[in-house]
């Protein structure tokens, strides 16, 4: 998804500078480190934590990009 968006020209390096793909990286990070904690507060093993942090981390970055472009599209120029 992150490669897709860096793609199609909604992450312009030359516009945003590194920002862009730099935000979307400490985005996933965060939500890896929250789903790693989560699941370990409930005493769960490593196979299942890597499970859930894969898991939230691919649906929570697909919604904040959904929500990021439903709420600043894309222009032109």
């Amino acid at each position: 998804m992150i490669v897709g968006a860096g793609g199609s020209g909604r992450l312009d390096p030359r516009v945003y500078g590194v920002l862009g793909p730099v935000a979307i990286f400490a985005v996933a990070f965060a939500f890896q480190a929250v789903a790693w904690l989560a699941a370990g507060a409930v005493s769960l093993g490593s196979n299942d934590r890597l499970a859930i942090v894969i898991e939230a981390t691919v649906r929570n970055t697909n919604l904040a990009i959904l929500v990021k472009a439903s709420a600043f599209p894309a222009r032109l120029g």
